[in-house]
């Protein structure tokens, strides 16, 4: 996805993406960094905190394991980050011989798969159909490099 792809895929989760590209570099060894640090996104604990409700059950060698959790006002299962949370990736440079056609720049997104967010990307309380709390991190490519 590009940068464009990725806005329109998040514009209605609640998500955070870096501001600008970030040229993969070139030659052996070197990498280039991007991180996406909730603290400076000045992320809110509604914004961080996830729930849902499950139960499982499974059996291997002769023993059963089983165990349910569930939402009330409360949520028994949560996933959680703090404003001290960083995602971050490192990506490795592109050999020199094959730099000139295919280098490319990239973008960190992180998002909430199926949480809605207002405008200010807020979570509104409510999830899209068959959705699961899951914090999803993924790039978005800007290739410029003559072979795309």
């Amino acid at each position: 996805r590009n940068f464009s792809e990725m806005a329109n895929l998040t514009a209605n989760l609640v998500s955070w993406r870096t501001p600008s590209i970030i040229n993969v570099g070139q030659g052996l060894g070197g990498y280039v960094s991007s991180a996406i640090e909730l603290a400076s996104e000045n992320a809110t604990t509604e914004q961080t905190e996830l729930a849902l409700g499950a139960s499982a059950s499974f059996k291997a060698f002769g023993v059963t394991a089983e165990g349910s959790i569930s939402m009330g006002n409360g949520s028994a299962y949560t996933v959680s980050t703090n404003q001290e949370t960083v995602y971050g990736a490192q990506i490795g440079d592109i050999a020199a011989g094959d730099y000139s056609t295919w280098a490319y720049g990239i973008g960190l997104s992180v998002y909430q798969a199926w949480r809605v967010a207002d405008t200010n990307n807020q979570p509104t309380g409510q999830w899209l159909p068959g959705g699961y709390p899951l914090t999803v991190i993924n790039f978005w490519v800007d290739p410029f490099g003559a072979g795309y």
